[in-house]
């Protein structure tokens, strides 16, 4: 599952306290999804990390409490022994190549529920993201005393599930086109600015050989003339000393 380099680092910084752990819990949806679905299956993973004395021979007891407060999966982690900084992994891979996965027969909120003796420490690990500032933060916060500590998360009814899926096709859909506009559009005025730098290329006056006037290319004086001379500005055609043609200039 997941990395823990962050994890490490800030457990380390924190104040060492007699009969605590550090605690961080990742779960995930079978299948994996964006999110957890009913009708979905669970699997989770939660890091322990001795933050006080020795620990030693200690009994965490796992519970899974659905929306209905019904404990749908339990299960006693025993003879726990951590020296300080030690960490230990709670998850549901009880032998090698063999994965436990919880049903989700509900929607609504759930709990991951650990408890062990009275008095006993946890301290969570939370990391969020700053969409304003564009940073991680992280930070440790006491999860609960009385050596209980909970984490909640939802499950999605399925029906939500699929509009969800329904309007991210459309976004998706909706992206493509707008794409696709964008590129035609951007084509188009290629066209045009393709067409104008064209027209700007052209010669726009002419001139017979005998020379004397000057002539825009539509000027009757020269329809139907070969071998004409041609000018691309009028200035052009001044230093050949032609003057304009008083019917088309």
């Amino acid at each position: 599952m997941s990395k823990t380099n962050n994890f490490d680092l800030y457990s380390n910084r924190i104040e060492k306290r007699k009969n605590s752990a550090a605690v961080k819990t990742k779960i995930e949806g079978i299948p994996k999804k964006e999110y957890l679905v009913y009708g979905d299956s669970l699997s989770y993973e939660i890091i322990l990390k001795n933050t006080g004395d020795h620990i030693s021979n200690y009994s965490f007891n796992l519970f899974i409490i659905d929306p209905n407060e019904k404990k749908i999966f339990e299960r006693t982690y025993k003879n726990i022994s951590l020296a300080y900084g030690e960490k230990y992994v709670l998850c549901m891979n009880i032998s090698p190549g063999y994965l436990d996965k919880i049903p989700l027969r509900t929607s609504g909120n759930y709990e991951i529920r650990l408890e062990t003796f009275p008095g006993f420490e946890f301290r969570e690990f939370t990391e969020y993201a700053s969409k304003k500032f564009l940073t991680i933060s992280r930070s440790y916060r006491i999860a609960r005393y009385g050596g209980t500590y909970g984490y909640y998360f939802d499950v999605m009814p399925k029906w939500e599930y699929d509009v969800f899926q329904e309007n991210k096709k459309i976004a998706n859909t909706m992206i493509g086109l707008t794409l696709v506009i964008a590129v035609l559009t951007i084509m188009q005025l290629y066209l045009i600015l393709e067409k104008y730098l064209e027209r700007k290329k052209k010669p726009k006056y002419f001139a017979t050989k005998k020379g004397g006037k000057v002539h825009k290319s539509l000027c009757p004086h020269i329809k139907g003339k070969n071998n004409l001379i041609s000018f691309k500005s009028l200035e052009e055609a001044r230093r050949k000393n032609l003057s304009p043609c008083s019917k088309c200039i």
